[in-house]
């Protein structure tokens, strides 16, 4: 990474880029249905702030690494482009927001000098409230407390009471989402600080969260009661145990596994939707009376599928998993169940537009090959040096990065890209120390 010498914080403007990282952050958390529209106006008008902001002051700094990437994979998507595989449009406008959305949070970094820890706090901050609330939506739903439970009066695009209640179902507890637009969302937000309070919990580390605050974070996660939630903590307890000491390791993950299988077999929740995914995707024998979300994810990952045997290379494109899912419909020979579940939905609601996962998107629009550039990005901004603190911080990113990646597929959203800026910056703080002071 270039070696460059970034301004100090002017007094009285220290606190604006700031400001727009605690709206960037509101952006994940508000929706407006139908459709997400102002959401994602109001989501540009902050990433173009935040980028003006650094320009107009001189500051932006472009990670070449990050752009060398984005350039190769629009170069793979104009070539989708050309065969007919891929919307010109919809390229563009994908590649233009994420140059747009790395420029500012790259330049965030930078203009503080890649102090990740005073800036890390921000976002403990947000956790804590987040994780707070939710805790008082579940005392309030406890005690019949409605303006306590029920936020939409707080602001546009919070679940109204009847969305909430149908999602809780008929039982004494309901699932939480504090701020988000459901509980899923609330999840993938809360696993950095998950991670962080398994590893409080763990190994008295108190530097992020004090065991009571720990305690509340886990206690939020859970109560959302969201596969997503539990895949992150899940993933946050095999990231605390080394590979040497794998004996170690084995018996809390033979504690996961049997959690795991008495909620598959024993929670209606979590039942219907392992019986779909068999039923859908290993078995093939839908009826389209199974759980909506498992079929979605089956659905998606044959569309996939089909797409990595025509176009395991470079795949089809930013943002050509919507045409490439409609095309595959056609061909693709679906069961009865399927047809049946397609016929009774809108387009919407089966999730192409993002293909209801990364793995499954990345993978359609970029191949093996945009897969190998991921990966190779993150393998070469790998922490080296013998600061833990360090290496937990950046495997806390991988956590959130892998669990949001499970939640959804889309590329344009500021929590995905503040900890990818935030595990680089990691690296870059630790370059900046091993460097030898100018004689």
């Amino acid at each position: 990474m270039d070696q460059l010498e970034h301004q100090q914080p002017q007094a009285g403007f220290a606190w604006f880029p700031q400001l727009w990282i605690y709206l960037g952050f509101l952006t994940t958390s508000i929706a407006v249905r139908p459709g997400e529209a102002v959401l994602h106006r109001f989501a540009y008008i902050v990433y173009m702030a935040l980028f003006l902001y650094f320009a107009l002051r001189k500051a932006l700094v472009l990670n070449k690494h990050v752009t060398i990437g984005l350039l190769l994979l629009l170069a793979f998507s104009l070539a989708s482009v050309a065969s007919g595989t891929a919307d010109p449009f919809l390229v563009l406008r994908t590649f233009s927001g994420l140059m747009l959305l790395q420029l500012g949070l790259f330049s965030y970094f930078a203009f503080y000098n890649y102090d990740y820890k005073r800036l890390f706090r921000h976002y403990l901050i947000i956790a804590r409230l987040v994780a707070a609330v939710g805790l008082i939506q579940e005392a309030s739903y406890i005690l019949h407390f409605e303006p306590g439970w029920d936020l939409s009066w707080l602001y546009i695009g919070q679940l109204d009471r009847n969305v909430l209640q149908d999602l809780s179902g008929d039982g004494p507890i309901m699932r939480i989402s504090s701020f988000f637009a459901e509980p899923g969302y609330l999840a993938a937000a809360l696993s950095p600080a998950g991670f962080l309070a398994i590893n409080c919990l763990a190994t008295a580390n108190t530097t992020h969260f004090t065991r009571a605050q720990a305690l509340m974070v886990l206690s939020a996660i859970f109560l959302t009661f969201s596969t997503i939630g539990y895949f992150g903590i899940a993933l946050s307890l095999l990231f605390h145990f080394h590979r040497r000491h794998w004996k170690r390791a084995l018996i809390p993950m033979l504690m996961i596994g049997a959690i795991g299988w008495w909620a598959v077999t024993s929670v209606e929740f979590f039942r219907s939707r392992a019986e779909g995914l068999w039923i859908s995707l290993i078995a093939q024998e839908a009826t389209g009376s199974e759980n909506s979300s498992s079929l979605i994810y089956a659905m998606n990952g044959e569309i996939t599928r089909q797409n990595l045997m025509e176009r395991p290379l470079i795949g089809s494109g930013y943002d050509s998993f919507m045409s490439t899912a409609l095309a595959a419909l056609d061909r693709m020979g679906l069961p009865d169940g399927f047809l049946i579940f397609i016929s009774s939905q809108d387009i919407d609601s089966l999730n192409f537009a993002d293909g209801a996962t990364m793995y499954f998107k990345v993978l359609t629009e970029f191949g093996f090959v945009g897969l190998a550039l991921i990966l190779l990005f993150f393998y070469f901004y790998r922490a080296r040096g013998p600061d833990s603190e360090r290496k937990l911080l950046q495997n806390m990113c991988i956590v959130f990065i892998l669990t949001y990646s499970f939640r959804t597929g889309q590329y344009i959203r500021f929590e995905l890209w503040y900890f990818i800026a935030l595990y680089c910056c990691i690296k870059r703080y630790e370059m900046a120390a091993r460097a030898p002071d100018p004689a």
